[in-house]
């Protein structure tokens, strides 16, 4: 069957070389945000005097922060790195509201934890999985996420092949048809 073709004109880039120049440009991006996070490491090493006894990983954060500044660009969607950016830009509330709920359960937080305990009198009870119900089911939840996955690959294909399923699954779960399009300030798609 050979290799998925991008819609659009006959000699369309392939989606691989189209999934290259995303992955690089996101790489990019991440690269920007991580060099924040090693120029705030450094100067917690350097803070605390401990730069000396940390010599080659100091200057190794130092020589990464220098590369990414000297080779990597500067990219407006930079601010996408935050969910809430992305999400609120596709106007996406309700499933702003899933993750925010979802997102205290999946990190070390009093909510999370307290998902894993009860107490009954002078007992205390630990669980290896949840005790308590979930507030949004996991399982719709993750569905809803890979569904919209698929809508937007099927838009990148020739001839969109999985339309009728995706549809078919959309209206027994009451999922969008539909991509959400982009609301937020600029064109998401320009460099």
């Amino acid at each position: 069957m050979g290799e998925p073709r991008l819609r659009g004109e006959p000699h369309a880039p392939s989606l691989s070389a189209f999934l290259y120049f995303f992955q690089c440009r996101i790489g990019d991006i991440y690269n920007r945000k991580l060099r924040g996070d090693q120029i705030q490491l450094a100067k917690a090493v350097k803070a605390d005097g401990t730069k000396d006894r940390y010599r080659d990983a100091y200057e190794v954060m130092v020589q990464t922060v220098k590369t990414v500044n000297d080779t990597i660009m500067a990219d407006p969607n930079e601010r996408l790195v935050k969910i809430e950016n992305l999400i609120k830009g596709y106007s996406l509330t309700k499933e702003w509201s899933f993750y925010t709920v979802e997102s205290r359960f999946t990190h070390p937080t009093p909510t999370g934890v307290q998902m894993f305990f009860k107490t009954e009198g002078e007992a205390f009870h630990v669980s290896q999985s949840p005790i308590h119900e979930e507030i949004v089911p996991c399982q719709l939840y993750c569905l809803w996420i890979l569904h919209i996955a698929m809508l937007a690959f099927n838009e990148m294909l020739a001839d969109k092949p999985w339309t009728t399923e995706l549809e078919q699954i959309a209206k027994e779960y009451g999922f969008a048809t539909k991509l959400p399009q982009w609301q937020g300030p600029g064109d998401l798609h320009t460099r």
